[in-house]
């Protein structure tokens, strides 16, 4: 016959899964015990107070018959998590520590030393951040699809594509371009722009182009650019959907540590304005500090949508930034003067400059040792397809020169063309 076993004073009959419980209690006192003497006293009480009542509780319960094996089974590992919750408040009333963490392993890197005996230059990599550097960012906005009360737009979508193909080129990160924005959709994408040069080093580039409508409320002598939602112009509430210029300016200013750009190819001759106290052009503004602001037009003149494949803005910008070795002024020096040229004079392009040093939009041409007529044949090669309306023509220029700059505008145009 079996002996019966003692537990806290009374007999019970000896069952396997009470053999199993039981010995995992002990081995769970034990193992505790075993990793750290320290919490022996903490133990022993939360075990005697705790662990051994559930035990009880659940062994009562399977003679009776209230409980199946596995129900009982389930009872009894109640008692581990009890406990060592019971001992954890119990060191941390007594202020010991609590269980050790692992501690994470730290990596060393191994810098450059006067001499071997110099340990200086090894340092630990945990303690190493990836510090900020300067960046090259911009968000381009293009409005074409306006109202019938303010006046549909031809070339939004095509000035968009080509100037942003010629910053890209220029190492510039161009946030998702903005087709048809809205009011809040065009101030998300300048508090977006602003966001990533505040997070970037000082000496980044910020640059910010429009193409769309844009007028001036006479009565209050405030440029507006006019969202695609905006409808009804001399209407109050026309002026109130629409984005004030100096707010746009206010924003970008808040990005005080990076250079910025904005460019408004707007005050097109299309705009429908029913009122005399609305002009199509823009006001002249003060120079911004930190900002370069560049307008189409001169004060108090529209800009011209027309052309084939883009305004003359656009086309002239596109071309001038893929001139290397220009700094900013100088660039915008050649757009002007290429605007007059194609617009007969009619259009006259204006600037004003916050900046206070130069800054070089176009990339350093490489020096290279090769041919010079073989450094040309990209260019004269664009030169007879860029106004190609033929698919096949354009993908085989960017096929065969696809590592110059000419192929982000072949690709660009045969993106506008697919539409």
């Amino acid at each position: 016959m079996r002996r019966p076993i003692a537990i806290a004073g009374k007999h019970h009959r000896r069952l396997p899964l009470l053999d199993v419980a039981i010995a995992l209690a002990a081995t769970f006192i034990a193992f505790e015990q075993a990793l750290a003497l320290t919490r022996e006293q903490a133990l022993e009480q939360c075990r005697e107070t705790i662990g051994m009542p559930i035990v009880q509780a659940c062994m009562r319960s399977h003679g009776s018959g209230g409980r199946s094996f596995a129900e009982q089974e389930a009872c009894v590992a109640q008692a581990r998590p009890q406990v060592h919750a019971c001992v954890q408040k119990a060191l941390n009333a007594s202020g010991r520590a609590q269980v050790p963490v692992a501690k994470q392993e730290k990596k060393y890197v191994k810098k450059p030393a006067s001499d071997q005996g110099d340990v200086s230059g090894i340092v630990d990599s945990s303690l190493q951040t990836t510090p900020p550097v300067p960046v090259r960012i911009a968000l381009l906005v293009g409005n074409r699809a306006y109202d019938a009360s303010v006046g549909a737009l031809k070339n939004p979508y095509n000035d968009v594509a080509i100037v942003g193909a010629s910053l890209r080129a220029q190492g510039f990160e161009v946030l998702p371009p903005i087709r048809d924005g809205s009011r809040s959709a065009v101030f998300q994408g300048v508090r977006e722009l602003v966001r990533r040069l505040n997070a970037a080093a000082a000496g980044s580039i910020g640059f910010f182009y429009y193409s769309g409508h844009g007028a001036a409320d006479k009565d209050t002598n405030i440029n507006y650019l006019i969202p695609v939602d905006a409808r009804e112009p001399g209407a109050p509430a026309f002026w109130d959907d629409s984005i004030k210029l100096d707010d746009v300016f206010a924003l970008l200013n808040s990005a005080r540590d990076s250079a910025k750009f904005v460019v408004f190819d707007a005050c097109r001759n299309e705009l429908r304005l029913p009122t005399k106290d609305t002009t199509k052009a823009l006001l002249p503004v003060a120079e911004q500090q930190g900002l370069f602001i560049a307008f189409a037009s001169a004060p108090g003149e529209t800009a011209s949508d027309q052309g084939e494949n883009s305004g003359p803005y656009a086309a002239a910008l596109a071309t001038e930034l893929m001139k290397p070795g220009l700094d900013h002024l100088n660039l915008f020096q050649n757009v002007k003067e290429s605007v007059l040229a194609s617009t007969g004079g009619v259009q006259h392009p204006w600037e004003s400059n916050g900046l206070s040093r130069r800054v070089y939009l176009v990339r350093q041409a490489k020096i290279e040792v090769m041919n010079s007529a073989r450094l040309s044949e990209p260019a004269k090669a664009w030169d007879k397809v860029k106004d190609t309306r033929d698919l096949a023509q354009l993908e085989a220029f960017a096929a065969r020169y696809k590592e110059t700059f000419y192929a982000d505008l072949a690709r660009a145009r045969i993106k506008v063309l697919r539409k």
